[in-house]
């Protein structure tokens, strides 16, 4: 399955002055720092942000298959929350938007990473109809070999 995994120095960077769910930050990979800074930006607000404004910004970067920033966005989670990102969110995510590389990852990282609350299970019917919507056929044929191995 795909891997890719970098330690983020979070400390290192400064936040941004004030928050802005700026989405191209999640999708264009020139933009890593950037994404960082967000993430420092959103952890150091003294307001309860909305999780859900967070989550979008990894469903973008999952629609656009840009691993750097998932792991930035998934990282920035264990590193200022002390919690585990939403995977099975984001495997379902990934089977309905995401290219090959995508969903292997994200399903490693639902089978492999660490996770403080646990993982829910994932629905195999509901995983098979999102891959059925993936244009890329790759997705729908590893899918199908992969849910017969687990």
């Amino acid at each position: 399955m795909q891997q890719i995994k970098s330690e983020v120095d979070f400390s290192s960077y400064k936040p941004f002055s004030e928050l802005n769910y700026d989405t191209s930050l999640a999708t264009d990979p020139s933009k890593s720092d950037d994404l960082i800074r967000f993430v420092r930006t959103y952890y150091n607000e003294d307001s309860d942000q909305p999780g859900s404004k967070y989550q979008e910004m990894i469903t973008s970067a999952i629609k656009v298959s840009n691993l750097e920033a998932i792991e930035i966005l998934w990282q920035g989670i264990y590193y200022h929350d002390r919690d585990n990102p939403d995977f099975e969110t984001d495997v379902y995510t990934a089977a309905e938007f995401g290219n090959l590389p995508t969903v292997q990852h994200t399903l490693y990282a639902y089978k492999n990473y660490n996770t403080l609350n646990g993982v829910e299970d994932l629905d195999e019917f509901k995983l098979k109809n999102l891959t059925s919507k993936n244009p890329n056929p790759d997705v729908s044929e590893f899918i199908l070999k992969w849910l017969t191995m687990v």
